[in-house]
């Protein structure tokens, strides 16, 4: 691990999108000494030369890095037709009961 640099680079502005999780992975991240780099979008991958390009979301500008190996999660965000319905919260996302998954809106609405 140590001859190893890893670098987090994610579009928001913080670890995770639920500050209760995203301050627990910002200390495990301090912790391992993984270097994070926040506001930048992936926006394209030139796979032979292994050279990944970000869009640096503050100031608008794109950013080159090369790499070894390169793991990428897609966004993710609610279908568009549940993001424009009164079904979802001010996040996006279909408010439910955690525990039964049951709409908090909608006694005849469950969700994952």
């Amino acid at each position: 691990r140590e001859s190893a640099n890893i670098t987090f680079l994610t579009p928001g502005g913080a670890m995770f999108g639920v500050k209760h999780y995203s301050d627990k992975l910002e200390k495990m991240r301090v912790e391992k000494g993984v270097n994070a780099e926040f506001n930048h979008k992936l926006v394209s991958i030139d796979v032979p030369n292994k050279m990944a390009t970000f869009m640096n979301l503050k100031n608008n500008t794109p950013i080159q890095k090369s790499y070894d190996m390169l793991h990428v999660a897609p966004h993710m965000s609610a279908p568009k037709f549940l993001r424009n319905s009164p079904i979802v919260d001010s996040n996006g996302w279909v408010d439910v009961c955690k525990t039964t998954m049951q709409s908090t809106k909608y006694n005849n609405i469950f969700a994952l």
